[in-house]
């Protein structure tokens, strides 16, 4: 399978936006340092988490040797204890890259674990979905029990009378006074919940993230519910469908929604003889046969949604197109840092958001609008042309449309208790003031 990895600034700005980039190169600043060493043997289970800034980075895996089976977790190189099991897709550096959280099981129990110490115990069942509060004081996960969904808040049960569980869950989200947003579905039946209270219930097939309003005084999602001539969109706020929209037919397909994360920009795509962006109400051309995935920019400005046109995979940005059969089969696409980049990364069991499994060989490539900056990573990386490290290409993040980091793994054949071990090395590349 192909593995890309493509980022794309927004509205022409020369945003800063190299993977790479050499001292010698105008304009751009690189700084590197050697991190951590991690194992070079992993398994397809191995992900690699960082700090938004990439100076810390924690790699999960299951370690096997002889009759031992254990997962492990190492943050910048130190090992913690080791689990029955981890739920990977957990795991996130506190806001400030001082504190790793994530969901693990020992002494078959489930615990909340942070910084390598039992945090909270949760019982014997796999939970999943971790999010904390900014300040790190409250948590909240869901937990299967009996093909049931429920969701934790600060370890202990949300119960609501009538709904023993649910057969799907969006969130659950936290604000910063530590309440739990939610919204369970079973059926066609659905039920929005803050801080433990149902705020309302409603008819429901499926439904979008859920998000507070900028003031954290509302709770908002987007619903979707079949009737007998068309499908509904709902804005739900509080419990309540604050505005409607109907696709033409009943037939009509939705493929792909979000929500932006102030709650106040829905967006969807519609097929049926043609598709269609929809966003609020208002639609646009598609400009492709089939949209697998649309996300929002956080105040809702910037939209951007990817999918296959006659066998080819888009990329549109604010109606732009962008990317045309350049892209790895089932990527998938987030905004990052400003809303001023689009990062899209072929999909793949190795690889959480922008990280690449080492096993693979990564192809990169991104550019500006105007095309004064271009990127390559294949793996080594470079900068218009300049290849800055040969080393292998392992993960990007896009700080703002100032920064970017980037991370390489360079073998050295280090070894230590019969593994081998390789160096990671973060670079820093700032765009220099004119």
């Amino acid at each position: 399978m192909k593995t890309d990895y493509i980022c794309i600034p927004i509205l022409g700005i020369a945003a800063f936006f190299s993977l790479a980039a050499d001292p010698s190169i105008p304009g751009v600043e690189i700084k590197s340092e050697m991190v951590c060493r991690m194992p070079a043997d992993r398994t397809t289970d191995f992900r690699l988490i960082t700090s938004a800034d990439m100076s810390q980075v924690a790699a999960i895996d299951r370690w096997e040797e002889g009759g031992f089976k254990k997962w492990y977790v190492s943050v910048n190189g130190r090992v913690w204890d080791f689990y029955t099991a981890v739920d990977a897709g957990s795991a996130q550096f506190s806001s400030d890259g001082k504190h790793l959280s994530l969901l693990a099981e020992h002494d078959n129990s489930w615990f909340l674990i942070t910084d390598n110490a039992d945090a909270r115990q949760l019982g014997p069942n796999k939970c999943s979905a971790l999010v904390m509060s900014r300040d790190g004081k409250h948590d909240a996960c869901v937990q299967r029990v009996d093909k049931a969904w429920h969701v934790l808040a600060d370890g202990k049960e949300i119960s609501l009378a009538n709904w023993p569980g649910f057969e799907d869950v969006a969130g659950p989200i936290i604000d910063s006074e530590g309440r739990v947003a939610f919204v369970g579905r079973t059926g066609s039946r659905g039920v929005m919940v803050l801080g433990g209270k149902a705020l309302g219930e409603f008819q429901i097939d499926r439904m979008t993230t859920i998000a507070f309003s900028a003031d954290e005084k509302h709770v908002v999602c987007g619903t979707f519910r079949k009737t007998d001539t068309a499908v509904v969109i709902a804005r739900v706020v509080d419990g309540q469908e604050i505005v409607t929209w109907k696709t033409p037919a009943k037939e009509t397909r939705i493929t792909a929604a979000a929500l932006s994360d102030d709650g106040e920009v829905l967006a969807w795509t519609e097929a049926d003889n043609d598709s269609r962006i929809v966003v609020n109400g208002a639609k646009r051309d598609a400009q492709m046969n089939w949209v697998r995935q649309i996300i929002v920019g956080r105040d809702g400005r910037h939209i951007a949604w990817i999918g296959n046109h006659a066998g080819d995979e888009r990329l549109v940005v604010d109606g732009i197109l962008f990317f045309n059969s350049d892209i790895a089969e089932g990527a998938a696409i987030s905004f990052s840092g400003d809303d001023l980049t689009v990062q899209c990364v072929g999909k793949g069991r190795h690889f959480e958001a922008s990280y690449v499994h080492r096993e693979w060989t990564p192809y990169c490539s991104a550019t500006n609008s105007d095309g004064t900056l271009k990127l390559t990573a294949d793996p080594g990386v470079g900068v218009n042309g300049h290849y800055f490290s040969d080393q292998k290409y392992v993960a990007m993040r896009m700080g703002d449309s100032q920064h970017a980091y980037v991370l390489t793994e360079r073998p050295r054949s280090v070894q230590v208790n019969d593994k081998i071990l390789n160096d990671l090395t973060r670079y820093e590349l700032k765009l220099q003031e004119k």
